[in-house]
């Protein structure tokens, strides 16, 4: 096995990971999150708001090769995830079917894959926003202020 050392920046970015379950457990990052919950990194002369779990696994193993995607075993959608034991190489198909598979498809039940909110979070929002700030429900409802804007002024969310 080849092992791959560590840039400079290294020590940066594993003070972003909390490891604190173990070596099993999923590893979350504590830095900044996309909206969607994946982690974000720019390394030093690399592509700004990287992937975390990306950055981890060509941390680890090198780069990934072209039409791959770096996808999680982790399947209970734990997206924020950078165990580089918990990463694997996959396509784009390999992507749609773990998604799948973890229940972060649209159904015409529930959420889409990208959705944190439902139709009974909307019309709670909608009922608690003249007492309440955006900031706070955003909190409450682990979405962006902006988001229960737009769903409070009908933006999205119009159906509902």
């Amino acid at each position: 096995m080849t092992v791959i050392p560590e840039p400079a920046w290294a020590p940066r970015f594993w003070a972003k990971i909390d490891q604190s379950g173990g070596p099993d457990a999923c590893w979350t990052w504590i830095a900044a999150k996309s909206e969607f919950g994946y982690g974000f990194f720019t390394p030093p002369g690399g592509k700004p708001n990287s992937l975390a779990h990306r950055v981890m696994w060509e941390l680890k193993n090198g780069p990934i090769p072209a039409g791959l995607k770096c996808l999680h075993t982790c399947g209970t959608g734990h997206l924020g995830c950078v165990n580089p034991a918990h990463l694997y190489l996959g396509t784009q198909k390999d992507n749609h079917r773990d998604r799948s598979l973890a229940g972060r498809t649209r159904n015409g039940r529930g959420k889409g894959y990208r959705e944190k909110l439902d139709v009974g979070d909307v019309l709670t929002i909608r009922k608690l926003a003249p007492t309440q700030s955006y900031r706070s429900l955003g909190r409450l409802f682990g979405v962006s202020p902006v988001t229960i804007a737009r769903v409070v002024d009908r933006v999205s969310w119009r159906n509902v």
